[in-house]
């Protein structure tokens, strides 16, 4: 698996499945492990595909989105990546428009827009291990993950 870091390609491993269980008001999940083969880079928890939006199967197409109906019993393993939204892939015409560096970006993530779908609401969250994930209310009410120090 490749992934895209602030424009830094790295290869990376997903290891094991994470020893921590994540409670979330729909149930809990557990994610796996991502090492980076180099060593500036820390070892992260990944949850991948959760979902925080429902579309109603299309029929909430151009409306606001309903929260999750889904709720479930058990563990949750998120460790897919879900479908991204519809967008254009890049041509190779595109390439010749670009800054430097920035085509092999394009080519990197290409492989991650190849499934796509218009119900495509669901978070990929990133956690390090070395500190605890907490969600905060800010002033604004916009929930933020951070980590405690």
């Amino acid at each position: 698996m490749t992934l895209m870091l602030v424009g830094i390609k790295a290869e990376v491993k997903m290891t094991r499945l994470s020893d921590r269980v994540m409670s979330t008001r729909y149930g809990k999940v557990r994610g796996v492990l991502v090492e980076f083969p180099n060593r500036h880079l820390r070892t992260v928890e990944a949850y991948l595909g959760l979902r925080y939006a429902d579309l109603n199967q299309g029929g909430l197409r151009f409306m606001p989105p309903k929260n999750p109906m889904e709720k479930w019993k058990g563990i949750r393993v998120a460790v897919e990546h879900q479908p991204v939204c519809p967008q254009r892939a890049a041509k190779n015409e595109d390439f010749d428009q670009r800054p430097d560096g920035r085509e092999g970006q394009l080519r990197n993530i290409s492989t991650f827009i190849v499934k796509q779908t218009e119900d495509c609401l669901t978070l990929n969250i990133y956690v390090p291990i070395s500190g605890k994930a907490k969600f905060v209310y800010i002033k604004v009410a916009l929930p933020a993950l951070v980590r405690s120090l």
